[in-house]
C-alpha cells in the first residue's frame, strides 16, 4: 500500500524540500508466524539462526543506515553466546509447550508504545488468544503501560526479571513496521478505537478543553525557553496550558479527543494527536532543521492519517548539536507564532 501525507497547511516555500520527499511511502502487509527456538535480548532484539529477522524491530532493514542492523546484530549475538555458554548474563528458558510472544524493541517510550507495541499486541492476541505475552519487569513502574495492559486482561502475561535474556522454544513472530516514522493507518485506527472504548467506559471528572497548549515545563529537556510569552498569548486566546505528566493515559485520550486546537513543542506527548477528531488542528513547534535526514516528522504523518489539520513552525535551537536533535530546547519567534496562530484560529 502507498501512503500519502498531506503537506502542512502553513508550510513555507523554504521548507518544502523537507516534506516533498517524504509525502509518499510504501508499506507491505505484515506477517505473523510460529517459529521454534529463538533468543530474545532483555531489550527486545530477536535472534533466530544467529541473525536478526527482518522486521523483527524498527530500523533494522539497513538500506538507510547500515549501522542499524550491524550494530544491534553484534550486540545480540554476543549476548546470546554469553547467555548460553557463560555465567555473567542471567537468562530465562521457556521450554514448555506454550506459545510466547514479545512486543518490545530497543526503541521504547510513549511514542513507540502507542504506534508499535500496542498494534503488535492487538494483532497477536486476536490471532492467538492463548498466547503468553513476555512482559519486562521494569514495565510495572510505567503507569501508561500498566493501564494499557489492563485492557488485555484476557492475555496471559509472563513477567521477565530485569536484565534477563530469554530462550523460547515456541514463539510467535509478529513483524513490525520497518521505520519509526512509517505508520500503518489500520494500526493507528485500532489503537484509537481501543482507547476510545476504554474512555467511554471509565468515569472521570474532567471537563473538555477546546484549546490546549501542551507544556513541557515539568521535563528535563526539550523545552520552550520563552514559554511565558507564548503561554500569555495563548491564555489571552482562550487556551489552557496543561502538562501530560498530570494525567493518566485515559485522561490524555479524553482531552485530545475533545480538543479543537492543540499546540505543542515536538515531544512524545504529540503522539496523542492520533486521538484527535477529524478537522481539528495540531500545531507543532519544532527545532530548526539543517539536514533533512535528521528528522522524519512522525506527528505530521500521524495527523494526516487521522485527518487532522497540521501546522508547523521551526524555531531557533538552543543546546545540543546536530547529533543531539531530540534534546534541544527552542526559542519561539513570537511574531511568526502570532502570524501562524492567526491562521490556526481563523480555520
Amino acid at each position: 500500500m502507498q501512503i500519502k501525507t498531506k503537506l502542512p497547511i502553513n508550510v513555507k516555500m523554504e521548507h518544502l524540500h523537507l516534506f516533498n520527499g517524504k509525502q509518499y511511502y510504501s508499506l507491505r502487509p505484515l506477517k505473523m508466524r510460529e517459529i521454534k527456538n529463538v533468543f530474545i535480548t532483555h531489550w527486545g532484539l530477536l535472534l533466530k539462526n544467529f541473525f536478526l529477522p527482518r522486521r523483527s524491530a524498527e530500523n533494522l532493514l539497513g538500506n538507510y543506515d547500515q549501522t542499524f542492523y550491524v550494530k544491534h546484530w553484534r550486540i545480540a549475538l554476543e549476548q546470546f553466546f554469553v547467555s548460553k555458554f557463560g555465567k555473567s548474563l542471567p537468562s530465562v528458558k521457556l521450554n514448555d509447550e506454550k506459545l510466547y510472544f514479545s512486543i518490545h524493541t530497543p526503541w521504547f517510550g510513549y511514542f513507540s508504545w502507542l504506534t508499535t507495541y500496542l498494534p503488535r499486541l492487538i494483532s497477536v492476541s486476536e490471532k492467538y488468544p492463548n498466547a503468553v505475552l513476555l512482559v519486562p519487569e521494569e514495565w510495572r513502574d510505567l503507569p501508561f503501560v500498566d493501564a494499557s495492559l489492563q485492557l488485555f486482561d484476557n492475555v496471559e502475561k509472563k513477567v521477565i526479571e530485569h536484565d534477563h535474556h530469554i530462550f523460547v522454544k515456541n514463539y510467535i513472530f509478529c513483524e513490525t513496521r520497518p521505520w519509526t516514522s512509517m505508520f500503518y493507518p489500520e494500526h493507528i485506527e485500532q489503537v484509537r478505537q481501543l482507547f476510545f472504548s476504554a474512555v467511554e467506559n471509565k468515569e472521570n471528572n474532567l471537563e473538555p478543553i477546546k484549546r490546549i497548549y501542551i507544556s513541557r515545563k515539568k521535563t528535563n529537556r526539550r523545552k520552550v525557553l520563552n514559554e511565558e510569552v507564548i503561554e500569555k498569548y495563548l491564555f489571552d486566546n482562550d487556551f489552557q496550558s496543561i502538562c501530560f505528566e498530570d494525567y493518566s493515559i485515559f485522561d490524555q485520550v479524553f482531552l485530545m479527543k475533545n480538543a479543537e486546537i492543540v499546540v505543542s513543542m515536538h515531544g512524545a506527548g504529540m503522539t496523542n494527536g492520533m486521538f484527535m477528531k477529524p478537522n481539528s488542528i495540531l500545531f507543532e513547534l519544532s527545532p530548526e532543521i539543517n539536514d533533512h535526514k535528521l528528522f522524519r516528522f512522525p506527528f505530521w504523518r500521524i495527523a494526516s492519517i487521522v485527518d487532522v489539520k497540521y501546522y508547523i513552525q521551526f524555531c531557533e535551537s538552543v543546546n545540543g548539536g546536530e547529533d543531539d536533535y531530540y534534546s534541544r530546547n527552542i526559542i519561539v519567534d513570537f511574531q511568526e507564532f502570532k502570524e501562524n496562530m492567526d491562521l490556526v484560529i481563523q480555520q
